[in-house]
């Protein structure tokens, strides 16, 4: 089974370094560009099944991804984390980003723990390695959810992810 993660295309709210968190904006000009960039990239790969998140600009980045025009599954579990009343506002109200990532315990109220994401991608992963594990699967989220699946595959980056980046592993 190959595993091809991608974050959606760039949003206002990744401009002007805002939690883009659960709102329904829509990519930029430039988040449309990048996925098509990457789309033309996708067309060499054989990929089986797509699952997004159910946020438009998860969406609108998987049907411009989505060059064999496969149905596109959307899952509750990749949504992005709920960042309560920080959402669309200053990532700089949250000074040590890396209470954001504690799985022990949640450090910012008001804000989706760690721990509930990482729960809902190891979720995810359990079952399609069970359901499709001769498939490869295509999966458009969130920043904050690839950093889940990065950290719950080993695989965990000190970087965090580009928008429209093709991450692939081999389970």
């Amino acid at each position: 089974m190959k595993l091809y993660i991608v974050r959606h295309g760039q949003t206002e709210a990744n401009v002007n370094h805002l939690f883009n968190g659960r709102n329904q904006k829509d990519l930029t000009d430039f988040g449309i560009e990048q996925a098509e960039r990457l789309a033309s990239q996708l067309k060499n790969l054989k990929i089986d099944l797509i699952f997004c998140s159910p946020l438009k600009r998860t969406i609108h980045t998987a049907s411009i991804l989505n060059v064999n025009k496969l149905e596109i599954t959307t899952d509750d579990r990749l949504i992005e984390r709920d960042f309560g009343s920080f959402t669309l506002k200053s990532v700089e109200l949250i000074k040590d980003k890396s209470k954001l990532y504690n799985l022990k315990e949640n450090e910012i109220e008001e804000v989706e723990s760690y721990k509930s994401i990482y729960d809902r991608v190891s979720n995810f992963i359990e079952e399609i390695k069970e359901n499709y594990y001769d498939k490869n699967i295509l999966v458009v989220t969130h920043g904050d959810i690839v950093v889940a699946f990065q950290e719950y595959l080993n695989q965990k980056s000190n970087e965090y992810p580009k928008t429209c980046t093709l991450i692939k592993y081999d389970l």
